[in-house]
């Protein structure tokens, strides 16, 4: 999986809109959304929130956990545990990412807010090298890291296969016995 397809997953998340049409409900295929009243909070996928907005047919509320109150909390409670703290969706990075790239009119203290969401994601990232290094470090087949979101495991994915990979090349080179290669490459020249 990318970011795209994480993305992309993330958009059928169900959030808060706020609609300035009138419309009755909506039977999508795999949701059904509605009604639409001008003025009434109104629960769709991001994906038609996005289109509707772009439309200039509704706003956007960001999610509760998306104010400077919460993320403040977040990145308290992470700062302070070793391991990585459970966050308030499994979604958290792409929607966060969505809303205040497109639409961070909608939040209050915007600014405020993306710096914060930024300082939550370095801290993760560094909990995430140093995870990294101490599974490096312990010679483990396996490690078992939870409360990773996609949008994380997908950051470090390609770096630690091949990271991996290479280890395990050389480790299988390390095994081989230079002195073993040779005596047989010398008695399979000898009997040619």
């Amino acid at each position: 999986m990318e970011i795209e397809e994480a993305e992309f997953l993330a958009e059928k998340q169900i959030i808060e809109m706020l609609p300035n049409f009138k419309a009755p409900v909506l039977n999508l295929m795999t949701v059904t959304v509605g009604p639409f009243n001008p003025g009434v909070v109104t629960k769709a996928p991001l994906w038609l929130a996005l289109l509707l907005c772009e439309q200039n047919r509704c706003r956007i509320l960001p999610p509760s956990w998306l104010n400077v109150e919460s993320l403040t909390e977040i990145r308290s409670a992470e700062r302070a545990a070793p391991i990585f703290t459970k966050l308030p969706n499994p979604c958290f990075f792409e929607i966060s990412t969505i809303i205040l790239q497109k639409f961070s009119i909608e939040v209050p203290n915007a600014d405020a807010v993306k710096a914060l969401f930024h300082d939550i994601l370095d801290i993760r990232m560094a909990k995430l090298d140093s995870s990294i290094s101490a599974f490096f470090g312990s010679g483990s087949a396996h490690a078992v890291v939870n409360n990773l979101t996609s949008f994380e495991i997908i950051r470090i994915r390609s770096f630690l296969s091949d990271s991996l990979s290479r280890l395990n090349t050389l480790e299988m080179s390390a095994n081989v016995n230079p002195f073993t290669v040779a005596s047989a490459s010398t008695s399979t020249s000898s009997t040619n």
